[in-house]
């Protein structure tokens, strides 16, 4: 995956709604594998750092599942 931006969770903390990171991957013998990760809540008032931050976070975690799904 690419760096995320933070854009998508500024809006979200401003919004007050979650983010719900959805990785999926194709599997040539299975079909497609999604996966629903656990939510993430932005704040309000987060600096630049913590969003910055937070999509890295989001964006590492989805890509351990992408990893091991293709593992499998």
């Amino acid at each position: 995956l690419e760096p995320f931006r933070r854009g998508a969770f500024v809006i979200a903390a401003r919004l007050g709604i979650p983010i719900l990171p959805v990785p999926q991957y194709f599997n040539p013998q299975k079909g497609f594998e999604v996966a629903v990760l656990e939510p993430i809540h932005p704040q309000p008032g987060m600096s630049r750092e913590e969003f910055t931050e937070i999509a890295s976070s989001t964006r590492e975690k989805m890509q351990n599942w992408l990893d091991e799904a293709k593992g499998r």
